[in-house]
């Protein structure tokens, strides 16, 4: 995520922008590393996704690191081999996605969790 933003912002340089435009450019892609890292970086902000569960019941809830739990409907997913990608909807206007890697979580779990999604449509 770092490397991205640092890559677009060094593009900066390099293209033949005015300065009027490279100078706002710029401060907008800080701006979105800054967010991204509150967001989606190992982070103590209250928009922290700290865990997330599924109930047997289909209903999932997302944790955010100040201890806040908050019911979520799943919009979608993509799974694979290297990571698993959740859409979530926290209310009628609010989206969220939580990005799962291998390690993330006990393999076992993740295991499951990604035959739930490859072989189940009805996980919302």
């Amino acid at each position: 995520m770092g490397a991205g933003h640092l890559l677009a912002l060094g593009s900066l340089g390099v293209l033949a922008l005015p300065l009027e435009m490279t100078i706002p450019l710029g401060i907008l892609i800080s701006v979105s590393l800054v967010i991204s890292s509150i967001r989606h970086g190992r982070s103590p902000s209250p928009w922290f996704i700290d865990q997330l569960y599924w109930s047997i019941d289909g209903q999932w809830t997302l944790r955010t690191a100040d201890a806040r739990e908050r019911p979520a409907r799943l919009l979608g997913s993509y799974v694979h081999p290297g990571l698993i990608v959740l859409s979530f909807a926290l209310g009628r206007l609010r989206r969220r996605s939580v990005v799962l890697l291998p390690d993330s979580a006990d393999p076992e779990a993740i295991r499951r969790l990604r035959v739930r999604l490859l072989t189940r449509e009805d996980l919302d």
